[in-house]
């Protein structure tokens, strides 16, 4: 039984570390400028 809830939250907590990550890059990618910004939707780079 506890291993499983150590399961539970070690999964909440990389579930947790992939939306921050997820998050910084995209406010990133926000940052470059509005040419970068043009060339990455051509590409269609951020699906979100």
């Amino acid at each position: 039984m506890i291993a499983s809830v150590m399961c539970m939250c070690e999964a909440n907590t990389d579930r947790t570390k992939q939306q921050m990550l997820e998050a910084d890059f995209i406010a990133y990618l926000d940052g470059f400028s509005p040419n970068i910004q043009e060339i990455l939707d051509k590409f269609k780079f951020m699906k979100y």
